[in-house]
């Protein structure tokens, strides 16, 4: 008999070489199949809500895998895989669903977080999940580039040059810059994402807090379709994917 099951997980990305599985790579998908393999000496495969890159945190990513004719509860594989799996991964909740799911399918919308230290000197305590911008930001000059960013665009300047999504056009249904003291967060809300989008807009904001680019450019830059027009990619470790929601 076939179970499938729904589960939400927490990772600290920086040791990890993204979500997917790579041969002779420590994944965080790598980690969670050996942990149910351990305990059901079963190989299954963990289907991600998203493949998160290297280095990129997780604080709500979902997860969904099937076993097949295994008699423990969902509370036992729970409390199993979280002894199993190393210290930088927590699986908060399990979820047993009575037909098929897999993670990928059913999404409309993934909140993400771009966080960055702007402290003069970088906090040891924010470094593995803040970006250190040492010049002060105008806080201002980023949130006048929330509202080029929302709506439905082609976002092929804000992409990897290399990326495989053969649809460029992708919808931002919220972006919000907002500071609590020298933390500035970056949030961003949308029903798709192609490969480092969201880190190339951090990195565009942040040269908007800089001076660099002026807000209303922002809507040449999309109109010119050029990745050479955008700011920089931000480092990876300043990202969180917060929620994934469904239908």
């Amino acid at each position: 008999m076939k179970r499938w099951f729904k589960i939400e997980i927490e990772y600290d990305g920086g040791n990890f070489h993204g979500w997917q599985t790579q041969p002779g790579k420590r994944t965080v998908q790598g980690d969670i199949e050996k942990a149910i393999e351990t305990l059901t000496h079963t190989k299954v495969t963990v289907h991600g809500a998203g493949r998160t890159d290297a280095g990129v945190h997780a604080k709500g990513q979902v997860g969904s895998f099937c076993l097949t004719d295994c008699s423990l509860t969902p509370e036992k594989i729970l409390s199993a895989l979280n002894a199993l799996t190393g210290e930088d991964i927590t699986i908060h909740k399990i979820e047993e669903i009575p037909q098929p799911f897999y993670a990928r399918k059913g999404i409309i919308a993934k909140i993400y977080r771009y966080s960055i230290d702007n402290n003069r000197y970088p906090s040891p305590l924010l470094r593995k999940t803040h970006f250190h911008v040492s010049k002060p930001l105008d806080l201002n000059k980023m949130k006048e580039c929330e509202k080029y960013l929302l709506g439905t665009h082609d976002f092929t300047a804000f992409s990897a040059s290399d990326s495989t999504d053969p649809n460029p056009i992708k919808t931002i249904t919220e972006c919000s810059v907002k500071s609590e003291k020298n933390e500035i967060f970056i949030d961003i809300k949308g029903t798709g994402f192609l490969k480092n989008m969201v880190r190339i807009i951090a990195g565009t904001l942040i040269y908007a807090g800089m001076c660099k680019i002026e807000p209303e450019k922002i809507a040449q830059i999309l109109q010119s379709r050029s990745r050479a027009l955008a700011g920089p990619t931000a480092p990876p470790h300043g990202l969180t994917l917060l929620k994934v929601i469904y239908e």
